[in-house]
């Protein structure tokens, strides 16, 4: 297949695609589930259905993109109870309610659908194959069968979210997924499942009377993820550095303050790479700051992708970046230095017509070897590369010196 022959998907395209291919799966394994099912219990899912559209719509956004609604408590009790395929009639319609009220595109209400459908299925197998029973929950023997689905639930709806912000931003998967799981959801999440426990036990002793009663004070838990969401922007806004998207100064000292104490009493290595961009005042000069800004910002998204998700990347000021290597000797780290260097010095930043070449230099620092304290590894990281870029200056001098030295002899004869 030829390259220029064939165009390539737009992002756009890629969605629908995406959408497409996740919502037929979902159906397909909806059908399946669906022909194991010897009795449907119509009355509890008509009985179910309104409170589920209810709290579906108390939808809190999250810095991040993604949603966060109290329904999960909800489905819970309707999975442990009722099983998959109940749950995804439940699941299902209100959604499809809400696309047709809303006139929402098509393709996206396929992507949900599919999403609801797959992450259902999947967390009601696991729960039976870590030994749950629908219909019943004895504690403390149900407990571990019941956390297995509430993580599995979770986890994939926040994959499936995940996959959707990746292919609409080029965010790496791994990267946000694990930014969802850690400072999205953080310490809510056990709050959520426990609430899920909670409405399961009331949904089996009491019934659909009593889970609508036990719905109550999930409206609470809608105030509490608002109040929770905007602490998390301010976080956020405060952590992150504005024109690039990566951590800024005060998000770097913050996780070597939280941290390196528990670096250091695990014995475990601590890298760090302190670089510098090489040559920002000629490009600034030379195609404006604006093309500056876009370098800057390209370096950014470029350090994301060649490290881990648990790796920090902050830009230090100006057009200094510092990247923290969790758990990575010199050695390592030494590797990662290479692959960013590669990386970098093929990359061209397209800017007004222009194609503007990047360079770094990079300086090496770890933990215990170089440094005892974080202030300390964070100097030699930094002297470490003030002694790159000295390197690179001096070796340009001594090459245009053979030049420049006869024109200084000819200009003093003439004098």
């Amino acid at each position: 297949m030829c390259g220029e022959a064939t165009p390539s998907l737009s992002t756009k395209h890629r969605l629908s695609l995406y959408y497409g291919i996740v919502g037929a799966s979902g159906f397909l394994c909806f059908i399946l589930a669906a022909r194991s099912v010897e009795h449907w219990r119509v009355q509890e899912i008509l009985a179910l259905l309104p409170m589920y559209l209810l709290l579906s719509q108390l939808s809190v956004r999250l810095p991040s993109g993604m949603n966060m609604t109290p329904v999960y408590p909800f489905a819970a009790a309707a999975m442990v109870v009722l099983g998959p395929p109940h749950t995804i009639v439940i699941a299902v319609a209100p959604f499809l309610a809400r696309v047709l009220l809303n006139r929402e595109k098509p393709l996206f209400a396929l992507y949900i659908v599919g999403q609801l459908s797959l992450t259902n299925f999947l967390a009601g197998t696991v729960y039976r194959l870590a030994g749950g029973e629908f219909g019943v929950l004895a504690l403390p023997k149900g407990l571990p069968a019941f956390i297995a689905f509430a993580l599995t639930f979770d986890f994939v709806n926040m994959g499936f979210t995940q996959g959707r912000l990746s292919l609409a931003n080029g965010e790496p998967f791994l990267r946000g997924w694990w930014r969802r799981v850690a400072y999205d959801r953080g310490w809510a999440m056990p709050l959520y499942h426990a609430l899920g426990l909670l409405s399961t036990l009331i949904y089996l002793d009491r019934g659909v009377f009593g889970l609508a009663v036990a719905i109550l004070p999930l409206f609470g838990l809608h105030a509490f993820f608002t109040l929770y969401t905007q602490v998390a922007e301010a976080r956020q806004l405060a952590m992150t550095d504005r024109l690039t998207g990566v951590g800024n100064y005060r998000a770097l000292t913050d996780w070597l303050a939280r941290s390196f104490d528990r670096v250091v009493a695990g014995d475990r290595p601590l890298s760090v790479l302190a670089m510098d961009v090489d040559g920002m005042k000629v490009t600034n000069d030379t195609y404006g700051h604006e093309a500056g800004n876009a370098v800057l910002q390209a370096v950014a998204r470029t350090l994301e992708a060649t490290t881990r998700h648990s790796d920090i990347v902050a830009r230090y000021g100006g057009d200094e970046f510092v990247v923290l290597l969790v758990n990575t000797t010199a050695q390592e780290a030494n590797v990662v230095h290479s692959r960013i260097s590669e990386t970098i010095a093929a990359l061209k930043v397209e800017h007004d017509g222009h194609q503007i070449g990047v360079s770094l230099s990079i300086g090496l620092a770890t933990h215990p070897h170089d440094a005892g304290t974080a202030e300390e590894l964070l100097i030699a990281a930094d002297k470490a590369m003030y002694e790159v870029k000295n390197r690179r200056r001096n070796s340009r001098e001594r090459l245009a010196s053979p030049v420049t030295a006869p024109l200084q002899i000819i200009q003093m004869t003439e004098c």
